[in-house]
């Protein structure tokens, strides 16, 4: 049997890719085949080769990234978020919160304070988008009431306040739930990326 493939080979096979194999076209068309497989690979596999890239970043990227993380954390901490995210859910803050949103929103859009690593900024962004949402909404909804600066949604015995506020608190608790949301998703990244 090895013998008919061998004769097959030599008298018609060799005589047709002979000439082929020995052009210089046939190789170019190859190597562009096989880059293009390479290519259509790479671009399926996108997060997998952007892993590999960015994975052995620069040891100053990496310190540039950890301090922008904890210039925020120093404002928003997890146990500060979560304390914030709880009062909204209920319909109230204080002063300090939204002063606490404001500082790390604004801190946090500063040139010096993008991240490196583009993932890490993408979930910074989102939650960036998300407090500016509940600072637009506090602003607008909440009044204060009472001497210790606490402030409330449509706070009030009146049954158009209190019909006004019991309209606007499912909203208000699928914000806080979103802020939540987006701040683990932002923990998440950095902790995955920065190991904090």
């Amino acid at each position: 049997m090895l013998d008919v493939l061998v004769d097959l080979w030599t008298e018609a096979i060799s005589t047709l890719l002979g000439p082929l194999w020995d052009s210089i076209v046939f190789w170019r068309m190859l190597a562009l085949i096989l880059i293009l497989a390479a290519g259509l690979v790479g671009l399926e596999h996108k997060r997998i080769l952007k892993w590999l890239v960015t994975r052995h970043r620069r040891p100053a990227d990496v310190k540039h990234d950890t301090d922008v993380f904890l210039i925020g954390d120093q404002y928003l901490g997890e146990s500060t978020m979560d304390g914030i995210c709880n009062q909204l859910y209920n319909g109230w803050l204080t002063s300090k919160d939204i002063e606490c949103l404001s500082n790390f929103k604004q801190d946090m859009q500063r040139v010096r304070a993008t991240f490196h690593i583009e993932e890490i900024e993408s979930y910074k962004t989102n939650l960036l988008a998300n407090i500016d949402d509940i600072l637009c909404f506090t602003g607008t909804h909440f009044f204060p009431v009472s001497e210790e600066s606490i402030y409330s949604l449509y706070p009030g015995p009146e049954t158009t306040v209190r019909a006004r506020r019991d309209e606007l608190m499912p909203e208000l608790q699928q914000h806080a739930h979103k802020l939540w949301d987006d701040y683990e998703a932002y923990r998440r990244c950095v902790n995955r990326w920065l190991g904090i």
